[in-house]
């Protein structure tokens, strides 16, 4: 979509490698998301993503934008929305989010393309949903990773170098 306000910024650019040379002939987005729309028709659907950011980040545009479309409204309803994320963390009893790149790792799908780039990460969660409702016994592969934050650590650093026979020239 073409930014209406403002330019990408470069963290964004470095998240997604999308730069604002790319964007001068594209649609902005309630021309995007109408095209979509008319792309869907009348068709039953429900949005698979990877947490509820991208449905937040819509929201939040549509309200920036002032966008007021009844069809529009209808796509980012919550009900039409599945956060695969919280799908996944549920199925495994995990206790904590994990990013797309180690739920990919841990269920053995080797990634295609970039993270955080929309069709890349379309794809990879795709390829994640598929796997696990073809294969409904799978279980993750073990490698344990901390389910809750770890201490910090509560040495100082003459703590740490005392008893050092430390010498400087």
């Amino acid at each position: 979509m073409h930014p209406e306000f403002g330019v990408i910024d470069h963290f964004i650019e470095r998240l997604t490698g999308i730069r604002n040379s790319q964007l001068k002939n594209v649609p902005k987005l309630q021309e995007a998301l109408l095209h979509m729309l008319n792309w869907i028709g009348d068709r039953e659907y429900k949005i698979y993503a990877w947490s509820e950011s991208d449905r937040d980040q819509i929201l939040h545009e549509i309200k920036a934008k002032k966008i007021d479309d009844t069809r529009i409204t209808s796509f980012v309803e919550k009900e039409k929305w599945i956060d695969y994320q919280s799908v996944f963390m549920k199925r495994f009893g995990l206790n904590r989010q994990i990013s797309l790149a180690e739920a990919l790792e841990r269920a053995e799908i080797e990634p295609e393309g970039e993270f955080h780039d929309g069709l890349d990460d379309a794809v990879n969660t795709g390829n994640l949903i598929k796997k696990l409702t073809l294969n409904p016994e799978y279980q993750l592969s073990q490698y344990e990773l901390p389910e809750e934050e770890s201490k910090p650590l509560s040495s100082t650093l003459g703590e740490l170098f005392s008893g050092l026979d430390l010498q400087f020239a």
